[in-house]
């Protein structure tokens, strides 16, 4: 399919499946919000509870779409994903892999960090790499975190995803130390699959 063998999509489809909303929405950047919902409900509609097949259904998209299409995108969009896993076996295949090259590097504390609140300290890195996905914000008003209303503030004026994740972590500054408890348990749940952005909140 495209450049990219079948066989790629295969360890994909085979092993995060489940997640192939998240992964669409990490393939198709480019496009608007609105596109990438109307794609993934007319997959849903026509292929419903066929995860399998709603995977390789918006890879075919996917490469459709993009003419840059690569290896290196989807392998790049797993991780950010917390998908290392299914990342690693497509770079074994490939014959690409270095573990080394994906231990987390974080910045060392320097002097005007110290004292900083938490969330501050990484903030660059976790408003690039955090999905403000249904899944954690639904995490986060079960646990009181947030409200309905601070959802709607996160996303008002249809902001992009880091401007939404910017928004979310101000918001959690102002909230008790329990709450930013919760926020990381959040992050580790199954629907929200960021657990690998823990350690960047303390």
């Amino acid at each position: 399919m495209g450049d990219i063998d079948q066989d790629v999509f295969d360890i994909v489809i085979n092993n995060s499946a489940a997640k192939w909303k998240e992964i669409a929405r990490r393939l198709l950047k480019g496009k608007s919000v609105t596109e990438i919902k109307n794609e993934i409900d007319d997959i849903e509609e026509k292929s419903p509870g066929k995860i399998k097949v709603q995977c390789q259904k918006i890879f075919e998209f996917w490469v459709e779409n993009d003419k840059n299409a690569t290896v290196t995108k989807l392998v790049d969009a797993l991780r950010k994903l917390g998908l290392n896993l299914t990342a690693s076996k497509i770079e074994e295949m490939q014959g690409t892999d270095n573990p080394a090259e994906h231990q987390p590097s974080l910045p060392r504390e320097t002097p005007d960090q110290v004292g900083k609140h938490p969330l501050e300290r990484n903030r660059v890195a976790l408003v690039k790499n955090m999905i403000i996905n249904t899944g954690l914000l639904n995490c986060l008003r079960q646990d009181d975190v947030i409200t309905e209303q601070d959802e709607a503030q996160i996303k008002a004026g249809g902001a992009n995803e880091f401007t939404q994740n910017e928004r979310l972590l101000d918001l959690l500054k102002k909230r008790p130390p329990d709450d930013l408890k919760k926020f990381r348990k959040a992050l580790g749940k199954e629907e929200t699959n960021q657990e690998h952005l823990i350690k960047l909140t303390k």
